[in-house]
C-alpha cells in the first residue's frame, strides 16, 4: 500500500475511490465556531439539573454517559425522546459555513459519497440536496436507525451501490428523524447490536462472502464503510466514540478475513490530536494516521479546489 503524507496526495491518487468521513470538526475550525456538541449538552445540562455543573467537571466526562445521566436525573418528567429532540432545537441556528460548501462541491464533482457521524444538516443544506432512501430495507424502515437514507441531489439508479455514487450520509443520525440522534452510551449500544445483527447472523450478513452485494446492509451507509477506502477527518476518535471505534474493529477482521477485499484508511488530524494511544489502536485497525500543523491543512480552499483525481 502506498503511504501518504499530505491530504492533496490522497485526494489527487485515490479521490477516484474514497468516501470522505467527516466529523465535527468542520464546524470548529477557526472563523467557523458554528456548532458545539459540548455547548448544546451544557444548555441541556442548565437546564435540567438543579446544581450548575462545572466546566471541568464536565470537561473531564464522557459526552455519552454524561447524557445518559442527564437522562437518569430527569427520567420521571420528560416525555421518551425529549433530550433529542431539544438537542435537535438547539441546532436550529446552526447553518453551512465555506468548509460544507468546498468539500460538497469536491464530493459532487468526483461523486463520492460522504459519510459524517454529524446530526445537523449543514452539508445538505448548502446544496440544497434532497432526502431519499435508497430503497426498503429487508426488515422494513424505522426512524431510529434510517441507515438506508441519505441526501443527494438525485436518486441514483437502482443498479448502483451505495459506495458507487455521491451522497451524503449521517452515521450517529440526523436532524430531519430526531429519535435516531445517536447521543448516549446506551444509544451507541443499541447501534453497535443493530450492526452486529447485519454484519454476522444469518445468510445475509456480510460476513458471507457470497453475499457482497446483497447483503442485508447493502442500501445502507455500512455498505460504503466496508466497501471504500475511507478518509477519516473531523473527528477525535477519543474512547468515548464507542460506536464507530468498535466499527473500525469490524472493518479490520472482515479485511482480515477476506485480504482480496481490503480497502486503505486515513486519519487525518492536527498533531496535537494524535496520542500515542490513539495512534496504537488506528494503526492497529489499518488506519494510516497523517498529523498536520493545523486545520489549514485540511480545509484549505486551495486543497480542495485543486486536487484532481487522477
Amino acid at each position: 500500500m502506498k503511504r501518504y503524507k499530505t491530504l492533496e496526495e490522497i485526494l489527487s491518487f485515490e479521490g477516484n475511490e474514497i468516501a470522505l468521513v467527516i466529523g465535527n470538526g468542520v464546524n470548529l475550525t477557526k472563523n467557523h465556531k458554528n456548532g458545539s456538541w459540548m455547548a448544546l449538552l451544557s444548555q441541556l445540562a442548565d437546564e435540567t439539573l438543579d446544581t450548575p455543573i462545572s466546566k471541568e467537571t464536565l470537561d473531564t466526562l464522557s459526552l455519552t454517559e454524561f447524557y445518559d445521566l442527564l437522562g437518569i436525573k430527569d427520567a420521571n418528567s420528560r416525555p421518551p425522546g425529549y433530550f433529542q429532540k431539544r438537542f435537535c432545537d438547539l441546532m436550529k441556528s446552526w447553518v453551512p459555513n465555506n468548509n460544507h460548501k468546498m468539500i460538497v462541491d469536491w464530493a459532487q464533482e468526483f461523486d463520492r459519497p460522504l459519510l459524517t457521524t454529524n446530526f445537523d444538516h449543514c452539508f445538505s443544506e448548502v446544496a440544497n440536496l434532497e432526502l431519499f432512501r435508497k430503497s426498503k430495507s429487508p426488515k422494513g424502515f424505522t426512524d431510529f436507525y434510517p441507515w438506508d437514507s441519505f441526501f443527494a441531489n438525485k436518486h441514483p439508479s437502482k443498479e448502483s451501490e451505495p459506495h458507487q455514487h455521491f451522497g451524503v450520509w449521517h452515521i450517529n443520525g440526523l436532524k430531519y428523524y430526531k429519535r435516531s440522534i445517536r447521543l448516549g452510551l446506551s444509544h451507541y449500544m443499541g447501534s453497535v447490536e443493530r450492526a452486529r445483527q447485519w454484519l454476522h447472523k444469518g445468510d445475509q450478513s456480510l460476513f458471507k462472502k457470497d453475499n457482497q452485494s446483497s447483503w442485508i446492509g447493502a442500501n445502507s451507509w455500512l455498505h460504503i464503510f466496508f466497501n471504500s477506502p475511507l478518509l477519516i477527518f473531523g473527528l477525535m476518535l477519543n474512547e468515548n466514540e464507542v460506536f464507530f471505534r468498535w466499527m473500525l474493529i469490524e472493518r479490520a477482521i472482515y479485511f482480515k478475513k477476506y485480504p482480496n477485499l481490503a480497502k486503505p484508511s486515513w486519519y487525518i488530524a492536527p498533531k496535537s490530536d494524535i496520542s500515542e494511544a490513539k495512534r496504537y489502536f488506528l494503526e492497529g485497525v489499518n488506519v494510516e494516521c497523517i498529523a498536520v500543523d493545523d486545520f489549514d491543512d485540511i480545509y484549505s480552499r486551495n486543497i480542495w479546489t485543486q486536487s484532481q483525481p487522477r
